[in-house]
């Protein structure tokens, strides 16, 4: 019987790195929906960068130093690395996520988009809010953080990266957030706030910071229901 009261008797943060894989969200080329969102991601890229927003955006260069941040295994780098590489730009792709089992399936990406040995590829497992701790000595062409990134980021953590990023941006760099993944859940979820199911995690909502602009979530793994912690999100 699910006895809410005992179990938040124990409520603690929960590890971030414990939260992703409760989620599991598909990181990886073998799993078919990870593949349609590569291919998705790939599409738009080449699309927006054979443009004219794109290319007067980031200029007539022909090497573009890429930072991908929160993007786990480094799918949208990587399909914006592709794209570039396929107008004739030369590639110099970082991947930046807490998650360093998730970043080095980056590999198994890079031969999925027929990029092996065609880019030059580093990745750091570090904290999107102190970029500065690790890429200081750099600047690049393009800053991309993609997918459902900013829920992890409260108003003062979002100040912090864009600051970090606006510090390693070249003049003409470009800096692109999206954030449509959010849109089905938002729109057609509206449930989103109370409960929600992602991979092997349930997730209630508890309370709301109005000074941090953050909402508590209690966090179960299914089926069993065994709490596991809280975790905070912007959205």
């Amino acid at each position: 019987m699910f006895n809410g009261d005992k179990r938040l008797e124990r409520e603690k943060p929960i590890e971030l790195s414990e939260m992703y894989e409760l989620i599991s969200w598909p990181t990886r080329p073998n799993d078919i929906h990870a593949r349609e969102r590569f291919n998705n991601i790939y599409r738009f890229a080449k699309d927006f960068l054979e443009k004219e927003i794109g290319l007067k955006k980031i200029g007539k260069k022909k090497r573009f130093r890429l930072l991908d941040v929160m993007d786990a295994s480094g799918i949208a780098g990587i399909s914006f690395s592709k794209a570039l590489i396929e107008i004739g730009a030369r590639v110099e792709l970082t991947l930046l996520d807490i998650r360093e089992k998730e970043l080095g399936y980056s590999i198994e990406w890079l031969k999925f988009a027929g990029l092996k040995n065609k880019i030059k590829i580093s990745t750091i497992k570090g904290d999107a809010k102190k970029l500065l701790d690790y890429v200081k000595r750099k600047k690049f062409e393009i800053i991309v953080l993609w997918g459902s990134s900013l829920p992890h980021l409260d108003v003062y953590d979002l100040h912090l990266f864009l600051a970090g990023a606006r510090q390693i941006c070249t003049n003409d760099c470009l800096l692109y957030i999206e954030q449509a993944d959010l849109l089905p859940r938002i729109l057609v979820n509206n449930f989103f706030k109370h409960v929600l199911i992602e991979g092997n995690a349930l997730s209630l909502f508890k309370s709301f910071d109005d000074f941090r602009g953050v909402q508590k979530r209690l966090m179960y793994r299914l089926p069993d229901l065994e709490f596991m912690g809280y975790t905070e999100s912007s959205l």
